[in-house]
Order: C-alpha cells, then sequence, then structure tokens
C-alpha cells in the first residue's frame, strides 16, 4: 500500500460543528495522497461521534481519542500515528483551499536543510465575511531568528514541514497551554530549518467569539516562557547575538503584553497582574511608535473577533482599556514633564503635514483632583497630556470627546482651526475590576494621601438593614436606596476611607494603637435578599465589602419578625451566602431566631449563640467568630457568654464609633436610617458640610 504525502495534525475540542468542513476541505484536495489523523482531546460534546462518522466514510481518515491534555498533546499524538514524511497542522475549526498540498509539497521538499513552506492565509469573521489576505514577514535566513524571538510570526496552518524535524524536536512543549506552535517555529528556526514562502492564499482562519480571548494570563505568561527561550537560544548562536534589528526579551515581551491587553480590552483586563508577569519592565521609550502599531493592531483582531452587529456596542467597552493600557506604558516609562514633552515632539516630528495624532486617556485623580477620575497612582492623565501636546509647536487640536472618565482628542499637524468638542456618556456600565479605582465627584482626599497624613484611635461601623426602594412606611428607616447607597459608598471613596471586615478590626483593637488612613467598617443585619441583588453590586464597584449578620434559623425564608408592619421580606439563602463568601464578604451571627439576648435565659442565649455560629462553619467552611446582637439589646450576661461561645467580636445598636479602649464583645455602630437626608450621612462620618452625591 503506498503511504500518504503528507499527514494534517487535527486536534479538536467540542468542534462537532466545524470538524465537518475542515475534513471537507481535505476531500476536495486536487492531490488526494493525504492523510488526517484527528484527536479528540477530552470533547463534552459528539465530537468523538462525528469524527468516527467522517472516518468510516473515508479510510484516509484515522481518530484517535485522549484525556483533556491540551492541544500541544493532542498533536504530538496525532504525530506518533502519522504515516506521512511531512505534515501540516491544522485546526478542527480552519479549512484550507484545494489546491493547498499540490501547491506547497514541491516547495516542502528538497534541499539539504529541513524546509518549511508557510503560505498567505485570510481571516474569515463569525459572519462569513473574508478579510483581506495576510502574510508572514520575511523569514528567510536569519531573519527567523530574529522573528520568532520576538513574536509567533507564522500561523499555524500556513505551514508543511518534514516529520523528522517535529520527531528531532522532541514534538510540541506540552507545558505551555498557548504559544506552543510559536515555540515549535523558535526550536525549528534555531536548528538550522530554512522558511520557503508559497506566494498565494491557500489556508483560512475561522474567527469565533472567544478563538481569541483565551485566557490573557496564560497567554502573557507562556509568551514570556517563548521568549526566554529565544534569548537562551540567540546566547548560543553567534550570528543571532549579532543581530542589532533585534528587540531584545525584554521589548518583545513588552510588546505581547500590549498585543494581548489589547485584544481583550473589551474584557475585565487587569493591565497591572498581567505586567507583573514580566521579569523586567523596561522604559519604553523610543519604541512609542512602535508598540501603538503593536496595540492597534491587537485592538483591530479583538474587534474583528466580534458578532458585527456587536462592534458599535463594544466600541464603550475597548476605549477605557486600551487608554488604559497606554497610560500603563507612559506610566511604566516616564516620570517626569520634560520626558512626557519629548515624547510629544517625537510623534509630532513623525507627522507629514496635514497627519493627525489621535489620544484617549483617562482622567486621573492624581493629574485633576477636583473631578471624577481614576485613582491609579501614574504621573499623567488627561489634564496634563492634552496641555502637553498643545503646547508642541505646530500641533492644533481639532476634535475633543469628553466624558465623565476619559477623553479623546484629535491633533493636526497644520494651522490651527476652530476645535470642536462633544460631551458623550462613558458607555455601559464597567466591569468592577475597573469601576473600583474611580473616585466620583469634586474634592476630598485620596486613600493615599489619608494613609500618609492621618492616624485615628476612632473607626466607624456602620450599620445597614435593606437596600430597597420599596417595604412598609414603618420600616423606611431601616430602608435604604441603591441610588443613595451607591452615593454614600462614592462618598467614603471619595474622602479616603478604606474598608475593613470584622476580623482585621479586631486585631487593630487587640494592638491598641492609633490605625493609619480613615478606616471604616460596613455592616448589615439580617441578611436581606436584596444585599446579594441590590447591595454587592455597589460595594463591588466602589471597592468595599462589609460584614453579614445572619438569622441561621430563617435563611431562605423570610423576616417574619417584622409581619406586624407589613409583607415580611426576602432573606438570602445559603447558596447566595457562600457565593458571596466566595467572593470576600464576611458573614457573622445574627442569633438563629432574631429574638433579643435580654429575652433568652442564660442557657438558652449560649444555645442561641453557639448553634449558630456552628450552623454557619459549617455551611461556610471557614471560622465564624462575629455576631451583631438582634435588635442591639444586651445585658451584663451578654460579653461573658458570647466569649465561652467562641466570639472574639460583637456588635451592639450604641450610637458611637469604635474606639480602641471599647470591649470587644460589646461594640457600637452608627446606624445609616433610611429616612435622613442624605447629607447627614457626612455628618456620621465627623465631616458634616462634605459633599454626598
Amino acid at each position: 500500500m503506498t503511504l500518504p504525502a503528507i499527514t494534517f495534525l487535527i486536534p479538536a475540542y467540542n468542534a462537532s460543528g466545524t470538524l465537518a468542513q475542515c475534513i471537507g476541505s481535505l476531500r476536495d484536495q486536487t492531490f488526494a495522497n493525504w492523510q488526517a489523523v484527528i484527536v479528540d482531546d477530552g470533547s463534552i460534546d459528539d465530537t468523538f461521534e462525528v469524527a468516527k462518522r467522517l472516518s468510516a466514510a473515508d479510510a484516509r481518515i484515522a481518530v484517535f481519542r485522549q484525556d483533556n491534555a491540551g492541544a500541544a498533546a493532542a498533536r504530538n499524538h496525532a504525530a506518533s500515528m502519522a504515516e506521512a514524511p511531512f505534515l501540516c497542522m491544522l485546526d478542527a475549526d480552519d479549512w484550507i483551499e484545494s489546491d493547498f498540498v499540490d501547491c506547497m509539497l514541491p516547495h516542502a521538499s528538497g534541499g539539504h536543510s529541513p524546509i518549511i513552506a508557510h503560505c498567505f492565509y485570510r481571516r474569515v469573521t463569525a459572519a462569513g465575511v473574508a478579510l483581506p489576505v495576510e502574510k508572514a514577514p520575511d523569514l528567510t535566513g536569519d531573519a527567523a531568528k530574529r522573528e520568532f524571538s520576538s513574536y509567533c510570526a507564522l500561523a499555524i496552518h500556513t505551514a508543511v514541514f518534514p516529520r523528522s524535524l517535529f520527531d528531532e524536536l522532541g514534538g510540541m512543549d506540552t507545558r505551555l497551554a498557548t504559544c506552543e506552535e510559536w515555540d515549535l517555529w523558535l526550536r525549528m528556526a534555531f536548528c538550522g530549518a530554512k522558511f520557503r514562502p508559497v506566494p498565494k492564499c491557500l489556508a483560512n482562519y475561522r474567527m469565533r467569539s472567544g478563538s481569541l480571548s483565551r485566557d490573557p494570563m496564560k497567554l502573557v505568561r507562556d509568551a514570556v516562557a517563548v521568549i526566554t527561550r529565544a534569548a537562551s537560544l540567540r546566547q548560543g548562536d553567534a550570528s543571532a547575538a549579532a543581530d542589532p534589528h533585534h528587540l531584545g526579551p525584554e521589548i518583545s515581551q513588552v510588546r505581547m503584553l500590549a498585543w494581548v491587553a489589547s485584544v481583550n480590552a473589551g474584557g475585565a483586563t487587569d493591565l497591572p497582574s498581567l505586567a507583573a508577569l514580566l521579569p523586567i519592565f523596561p522604559n519604553v521609550a523610543g519604541y512609542e511608535a512602535f508598540l501603538a502599531e503593536v496595540t492597534l493592531h491587537g485592538l483591530r483582531t479583538g474587534l474583528m473577533v466580534a458578532d458585527e452587529g456587536e462592534v458599535l456596542e463594544c466600541i464603550d467597552d475597548w476605549i477605557v482599556p486600551v487608554a488604559a493600557l497606554f497610560d500603563y506604558l507612559e506610566g511604566r516609562s516616564m516620570d517626569d514633564i520634560s520626558q512626557l514633552t519629548l515624547v510629544c515632539e517625537k510623534m509630532a516630528a513623525a507627522l507629514k503635514p496635514n497627519g493627525y495624532i489621535l489620544t484617549a486617556h483617562a482622567h486621573l485623580r492624581g493629574d485633576e483632583p477636583d473631578r471624577t477620575g481614576f485613582d491609579w497612582s501614574r504621573p499623567f492623565g488627561v489634564a496634563t497630556i492634552k496641555q502637553t501636546f498643545e503646547s508642541v509647536p505646530g500641533l492644533a487640536l481639532e476634535k475633543t470627546i469628553e466624558t465623565e472618565l476619559y477623553a479623546i482628542h484629535l491633533f493636526r499637524k497644520g494651522e490651527a482651526k476652530r476645535t470642536s468638542v462633544s460631551r458623550e456618556e462613558y458607555g455601559r456600565p464597567l466591569q468592577p475590576t475597573v469601576a473600583k479605582f474611580i473616585v466620583w465627584g469634586p474634592g476630598g482626599m485620596g486613600r493615599a494621601a489619608a494613609w500618609e497624613t492621618e492616624t485615628t484611635t476612632e473607626i466607624p461601623v456602620l450599620m445597614y438593614h435593606r437596600i430597597a426602594e420599596e417595604g412598609p412606611a414603618t420600616l423606611l428607616r431601616y430602608r435604604t436606596t441603591a441610588e443613595d447607597f451607591r452615593k454614600q459608598l462614592q462618598f467614603l471613596h471619595r474622602q479616603g476611607f478604606y474598608g475593613l471586615n470584622s476580623v482585621q478590626l479586631g486585631a487593630l483593637l487587640k494592638d491598641g494603637k492609633p490605625v493609619r488612613g480613615r478606616p471604616v467598617l460596613v455592616t448589615f443585619d439580617d441578611a436581606y435578599a436584596d444585599f446579594a441583588t441590590d447591595a454587592y453590586p455597589i460595594l463591588e464597584d466602589n471597592d468595599f465589602s462589609a460584614d453579614v449578620f445572619v438569622v441561621t434559623a430563617k435563611v431562605g425564608g423570610h423576616s417574619d419578625w417584622d409581619r406586624t408592619y407589613g409583607e415580611p421580606a426576602k432573606l438570602m439563602d445559603w447558596d447566595q451566602i457562600r457565593a458571596l463568601h466566595s467572593k470576600g464578604v464576611s458573614f457573622g451571627s445574627h442569633l438563629a431566631t432574631h429574638r433579643p439576648a435580654s429575652s433568652l435565659g442564660g442557657d438558652m442565649l449560649a444555645i442561641e449563640a453557639l448553634e449558630s455560629r456552628c450552623i454557619l462553619e459549617r455551611k461556610l467552611g471557614a471560622a465564624v467568630n462575629s455576631i451583631a446582637l438582634p435588635y442591639g439589646i444586651a445585658d451584663f450576661r451578654v460579653p461573658s457568654t458570647l466569649e465561652k461561645c467562641g466570639y472574639e467580636i460583637a456588635f451592639t445598636t450604641r450610637q458611637a464609633k469604635v474606639s480602641l479602649q471599647d470591649n470587644r464583645l460589646s461594640l457600637p455602630r452608627l446606624e445609616v436610617r433610611g429616612d435622613r437626608p442624605l447629607a447627614e450621612f457626612a455628618t456620621l462620618l465627623g465631616l458634616g458640610g462634605a459633599f454626598v452625591g
């Protein structure tokens, strides 16, 4: 039997919807002597059944199955079953043109060194729109070593290469969750293989929502690993080490950080966490134009993945993260006005007459302390950057789009014209990972400033019950609207308060020393269901958490202790409580039945206190050492009883701030009443007259 000339390695994970088209493109080949090896990588849909049906209809298709181990392991598995001397890695959601094999094999054959033939390719959107043809950069000679040392310069399904070379290199590195093909091309380049272009578009890459949005942390982590390997290989290669055009590992890693962050800019990209993966964050001065190009390419790529109908809706999601990316890179490389001015002048000098510079930057509190802005520790924001660009000779500001959180400016190289200014909404609700850095409103004191300049011996513990719009009129005191609650938390953030939990408060009281900054503890009694639906999202948006005190025998039920005033409100169930606990919300006891401690005999008080604590610890899988007494009513027996039941901190409703001298088992709180004007909140915190809103 004649052996096949080429084997296609096809890893498949949950690919039942696309595998048939992929295999169909092989069946349409004008060259018939091929083999396809499909390895199902532990799919949970019917991919394996689809693959078996395709194999049953065509003897050239072999099908295998493995536990989920990743694409690299699946390709290695497929290669071990390959019968042909040449290989091509084809993903299960991509396809090739009918003359792919006929065109590629002649270029992959011959010569003394292994040859990797590679063609042009085209991206196809989720809606089926074919985008412009793309090709790899020049990879001839030592250029391949240079390019692959910096980024993945070759699309995976565009290459045909000798199986012997793949085997010699040990296949793909299964330690890499991403970037595994880049790592393979890199090692091929440094083992003497030659890359030969085939100037024809022969491959198609399907752009599915989610196909590029792999975990950004994994992408950056694996990119760092590949670039680090490249640096090691270059040290042992005289010609590569002497290449003056190589970016170097540090700039290459920043390049990948910029691209990954931009591709994923529509989601909650955590730039500091991504940047922390880089071994060294270099000064990128001189690479501004290059990094801007990389960022714009990533942004375009990320936008193309979205369904066409979603693109306009995505624009606002992309603007703030991309602006933040530029701010982040600038903040790491520039720390004074002279450096910023130099960069602006370089950008202006590179412009042709009537050329444009488009800037997008966030408003920063450090830059503009009297307005809403991000509390990021970066040197420059909208105000300084705009002013610096305006000071560059020959640049004129033509258009401004101003939002509450960021601004976009269009500068032109040429004569000044009238500047147009439009004001727009900043877009859809922001992700909590972004929203928590926003300080809303004018004035106030930043957390960092308060931490550096103030100490206190009194700590406010705020007491809430419900966050709700409606309920019995007689219970209005215990009900704060969501709008007022948001304004109150924005006030706390704006005035430099930072959140504590009861464990941290207990530790501060034990220490007995003055506390730095402006601490506050937010508490909620009764564990109403609206805490999960209405209160927690507002807390999260403003970078606070809370302690919630649970009536353990009533969980999942209603506040029947309020039934004489009207319809009892719903309480959280255990699933909601556990979910919030996993997000950092602290839970304590509100006894078991919501009866006042003074109405319980000594034994019954101990039983309720101990029972409620044990239930909470069993349900949460964590220690519970705090309690708030229902109605705040206590007598002389209570502190010693609670201590015997394992509690370390207990709250009443006595109206005062907690002082360092207070008994930890009888602490006061400040009730936030829903029937009081919003302005009284500032007075409650000792900041009467300060803006709340």
